[in-house]
């Protein structure tokens, strides 16, 4: 399966977490978000902010999901 980058989709480099904050894997993102782990993988095709590392590992900042999120859906209501 190919996940094609939304062509609106910016990637903004996720900044460095804060103290006592942990990168998430998808799962432990979806179960925070209350969504599937492939609705996550999604978001991050559409632009979410995660970090990439090395051959298919992907980390997210549970802070950075939610302001994206809430971003991204006040500028589609907007819309």
């Amino acid at each position: 399966m190919t996940v094609v980058q939304h062509p609106s989709a910016v990637r903004v480099p996720i900044r460095a977490p804060e103290p006592g904050e942990r990168f998430l894997t998808a799962v432990e993102l979806a179960r925070f978000l209350g969504v599937s782990e492939r609705q996550v993988r999604r978001y991050a095709a559409l632009g979410m902010p995660c970090e990439r590392w090395g051959r298919g590992t992907v980390r997210y900042l549970a802070s950075e999901a939610t302001l994206w999120l809430k971003a991204h859906y006040e500028q589609r209501e907007t819309a």
